[in-house]
Formats: structure tokens, C-alpha cells, sequence
């Protein structure tokens, strides 16, 4: 899932704009990942972003692994 919500114009140009990416949830099979884009910190777009573990061989969601949920965090923002 994806969800974005643009705040002011964002045009074309060759400079990158800013990008800030962290993780506001950590569930069992799922994390939450939020993200501003910017232009020397004046917010152009937020987005919210539900990001799902899955297995490849089983073809389906899975729970995440305690390595990963310790590399995450148990974030519960």
C-alpha cells in the first residue's frame, strides 16, 4: 500500500531533491515506512508506505524474522 500526499508543486529539474525515510511501525508480518521529500526543508510530498514480508517459495505473507525485527526496531508509532 501507498499512499501520498503532495503539499506544493514538485517540478522537473536535475538537482535531487531530499529524501527522509524511517520506520513509524513494526507488526508481525508487516512494517510501515514513512517518507518526506523536500527541498532544503520545505516539505513537498509525505508518504506513507506499508511494506509486507513475503515468501517466495510458499508465495505468501510471513511473519518477519527476529533479525529483521531487531534491525527495524519494534517501532510502534
Amino acid at each position: 500500500q501507498a499512499d501520498v500526499q503532495y503539499v506544493r508543486p514538485i517540478r522537473h529539474r536535475v538537482e535531487p531533491y531530499d529524501v527522509r525515510s524511517w520506520v513509524t511501525h513494526v507488526g508481525t508480518k508487516s512494517l510501515v515506512l514513512t517518507s518526506e521529500l523536500g527541498d532544503h526543508g520545505n516539505i513537498k510530498a509525505r508518504g506513507r508506505f506499508v511494506m509486507v514480508a513475503f515468501d517466495l517459495v510458499q508465495a505468501r505473507a510471513t511473519e518477519l524474522t527476529p533479525l529483521w525485527r531487531d534491525l527495524l526496531g519494534s517501532t510502534t508509532a
